[in-house]
């Protein structure tokens, strides 16, 4: 699962203070080779690496920012592959499970660079979405959604541009009934500022059946999580949206599949301002979830929080929090829907900054339905001067909880780092991935599928190249 984004790569200045960025810049397209990093592994032992997998050339700075699990033993995984900003191109590849690449492709948006941002995997194949650049006008980049089938040919392309003309940005896919999907975005309007834009499209030829956007009351909106399903009776998004006057709220909404807007709820869980990473519901409960941040809920500083809301009218059942003395706390990725026999049912993991110091730890934590917090974990690198952040998270079927992330030292390099934990949140194993040139080694997304936890990310070959990077690691 990819971790939702109130987060940042983090690149040659470390993390200390604000989370930096990652810079990929590189030269043109050339023909995409692939990689083979490590040798399967015999008789693995839990948190061993299977293999390592990366597609790489030799001018482009290529990242794999999703993964899921396909069909017939397969994985995909997205990202990019570019040269600049406006001439990339849209990256998405599929796998068997034991590492063997079956194909690769790179879409180009008709020559104005495009780059995946995540991927769905549908029946016959998988959809990918994300930004088409526009090299004539920059900034005025559209939402670019790609069919592609099980063999690797594209089937349609879809393209949004937004009534502001701005820059429109894919966040996320989710299933819907009847032949369709939905994604969710964020989207310019027409003197708006930055709203919510959510859309049903048919999955047989890619055409927009409706559009819906959402301007909250202050300028700037930012959709970070939608989720859907045949079962779902409705399509939910969350994310940040600015007040009127200042601050910040969750604001959660509820489409029904038609585009009917059922409800809004704009949540601030604690004294301040709050945002929503990740949305699911549980029809047996009768409620939506939604993992974020929030300002204010049990310190005076930032706190993970976990909220729970009426799926008839959105109404606030609870807020709770997980907070760290002394520490800011941010959520990044969220496992829903764990088996209840496992003691809980939603697991969130984001990190936690330490006031003063600086110091980063991965941070995760898992409640039940009714709110109930089973356990909490920081998780600190090796060395008391590293840092340690969780991006993203995943589970299997007997509640295992899955991290993704990364440690990064004072000198400015970041390895991959995978945490697996019981149901009873007890830390079985962790891992970690330095790649031969020990510079920047990345996680962006896991999966659980077909017997393996796979991390989708990049490895940094040499100053300011890198290559999309695909691990598989025994659970």
């Amino acid at each position: 699962m990819r971790g939702q984004r109130h987060t940042t790569a983090v690149g040659s200045a470390g993390v200390r203070g604000a989370p930096p960025v990652v810079a990929l810049v590189a030269g043109l397209v050339v023909a995409l080779v692939a990689v083979l990093a490590a040798a399967p592994v015999a008789s693995a032992a839990p948190g061993d690496r299977v293999w390592v997998r990366s597609i790489a050339s030799s001018s482009l700075a290529e990242d794999f920012v999703d993964v899921a699990k396909g069909q017939q033993r397969t994985v995909y995984a997205a990202g990019y592959a570019r040269a600049t900003e406006e001439s990339g191109r849209l990256l998405v590849a599929r796998y068997t499970a034991d590492g063997t690449r079956l194909w690769a492709r790179t879409y180009a948006a008709g020559g104005d660079g495009a780059y995946g941002r995540c991927l769905l995997v549908v029946p016959g194949g998988v959809i990918v979405a994300g930004t088409a650049g526009n090299v004539a006008s920059p900034g005025r980049r559209d939402i670019v959604v790609v069919r592609y089938t099980g063999d690797g040919r594209r089937v349609w392309a879809l393209r949004y541009d937004g009534p502001g003309h701005r820059d429109d940005s894919a966040e996320g896919l989710a299933l819907g009934p009847d032949g369709t999907f939905f994604l969710g975005g964020t989207s310019p309007g027409k003197g708006t500022g930055r709203d919510y834009a959510v859309m049903r499209v048919r999955l047989s030829d890619g055409a927009r059946l409706w559009t819906r956007r959402y301007d909250g009351p202050g300028s700037s909106d930012r959709l970070m999580a939608i989720h859907a399903g045949p079962g779902s009776e409705g399509v939910y998004v969350t994310g940040e949206s600015a007040d009127e006057g200042g601050g910040t709220a969750a604001a959660t909404i509820r489409y029904s599949f038609t585009g009917r807007r059922l409800w809004v709820r704009r949540l601030h869980g604690g004294a301040g301002s709050a945002f929503g990473t990740a949305v699911n519901i549980a029809l047996t409960e009768g409620a939506v979830f939604v993992v974020g941040g929030s300002e204010g809920g049990m310190s005076t500083g930032w706190d993970m929080m976990l909220a729970r809301l009426s799926l008839a009218t959105g109404a606030v059942e609870w807020a709770h929090f997980a907070a760290v003395p002394n520490g800011d706390e941010y959520s990044a990725g969220t496992a829903f829907h764990v088996p209840l026999a496992a003691g809980y049912g939603i697991a969130a993991a984001g990190y936690t900054v330490e006031r003063g110091t600086g110091t980063v730890r991965g941070l995760v934590a898992a409640w039940t339905y009714d709110g109930v917090q089973r356990w909490q974990d920081e998780f600190a690198a090796s060395l008391p001067t590293d840092d340690a952040l969780f991006f993203c998270v995943t589970h299997d079927p007997s509640g295992n909880v899955y991290c993704g992330g990364i440690t990064s030292r004072l000198a400015g390099s970041t390895d991959v780092a995978a945490v697996k934990y019981s149901p009873a949140g007890a830390r079985l194993w962790a891992s970690s991935y330095d790649s031969a040139a020990h510079a920047t080694d990345f996680c962006h997304a896991v999966a659980y599928g077909h017997g393996g936890l796979f991390v989708a990310g990049l490895r940094e070959k040499t100053m300011l190249d890198t290559s999309a990077l695909l691990i598989r690691y025994e659970p």
